[in-house]
């Protein structure tokens, strides 16, 4: 494994302890210009990935959605890392199979906090909404996205799942 990838699971371990101990998480950032360029991007990132997740092939969605590696840490704190862009499209299309046998429509996040880390880096925090055709909800899931920019554009690399009445938030400093 190597350093990158030791990295980025210890740094998600660490945050996962915080949310997983009920704390309430406050990252301070500068708020400037840049910063408010970077969360418009990030919003449209956002957007991006609900309407793909919902309506791209399995493919799509880890060529355009993901960035490899891509890691995800459950709320028990176990952590799965798929290194390449065949791994993730194999896990999404696993996922999509299972959301569709729960008669899965699409999701949506309607309300998240966005909190710009630097230029390329980001981390999305909200509630997740799943809905069957008809409206109906599924399920509403905690889940922390960890947005970096990379060549292709905005990509998410990391999701940490959190308790829904937790919150990320963002204050300036």
């Amino acid at each position: 494994m190597s350093k990158l990838n030791i990295s980025l699971i210890l740094a998600i371990v660490v945050l996962l302890a915080i949310v997983v101990s009920g704390a309430e998480i406050r990252i301070e950032v500068g708020d400037n210009e840049a910063n408010e360029s970077v969360r418009a991007e990030i919003r449209e990132a956002v957007s991006s990935y609900y309407y793909g997740f919902s309506n791209f092939s399995p493919a799509q969605i880890a060529g355009e959605l993901y960035g490899a590696p891509l890691s995800r840490v459950a709320l028990d704190g176990t952590t799965t890392v798929w290194n390449t862009e065949e791994e993730v499209t194999d896990m999404v299309r696993g996922f999509i199979s299972n959301l569709k046998a729960e008669q899965w429509h699409h999701s949506n996040m309607p309300t998240y906090e966005i909190c710009v880390l630097g230029p390329n880096t980001a981390f999305v925090s909200g509630t997740f909404i799943r809905y069957r055709s008809d409206g109906s909800e599924i399920s509403q899931t905690g889940l922390t996205y960890l947005y970096q920019n990379k060549s292709e554009g905005w990509r998410v690399t990391s999701m940490i799942y959190k308790d829904s009445d937790v919150e990320v938030q963002c204050r300036p400093t």
